[in-house]
């Protein structure tokens, strides 16, 4: 049967997924507790996982060396716990989605007790309406985390 055929019996012919892109600043956190691992190189591009069984966080999302897959640190869980619990949940969302991580600066400590941590830029892409919603979400935490650190 042809793709008109299914058209004009109201037969839906297949799903059509569009993928969409959204990106944001971040960091890699825990990088005083992974360097002698991994030594971040400007324009790397890593991988990210949900870790559900992270003993400290079950919402945690680890963010992957680009040569075995080796854990070297994690995305930020943000002041009110919620950036990387959003994450977690767009990943688990659909298996299209998916978090890389652009590295973009040298390691840095904030001098807030929590450690080392390298700038990146977070590069989500996924089918349109996950990605919709996940750019609503994260941008209204983005906003709340800078209007409480004013």
């Amino acid at each position: 049967m042809d793709l008109m055929s299914l058209i004009v019996n109201n037969e839906d012919p297949m799903e059509i997924i569009i993928l969409r892109n959204f990106e944001t600043t971040s960091t890699v956190m825990g990088f005083h507790v992974y360097r002698s691992k991994w030594q971040p190189v400007i324009g790397q591009v890593l991988k990210t996982r949900m870790e559900p069984m992270n003993e400290v966080d079950k919402y945690a999302v680890a963010v992957l060396d680009d040569k075995e897959n080796n854990v070297v640190g994690h995305l930020p869980k943000g002041q009110s716990g919620k950036y990387a619990k959003t994450i977690f949940y767009f990943l688990r969302s659909d298996p299209l989605n998916s978090c890389f991580v652009k590295v973009t600066g040298k390691a840095i400590n904030m001098g807030d007790d929590k450690g080392m941590r390298i700038p990146c830029l977070l590069e989500f892409s996924g089918n349109g309406e996950s990605i919709q919603h996940f750019k609503k979400i994260a941008l209204y935490i983005v906003l709340f985390l800078r209007i409480k650190t004013i």
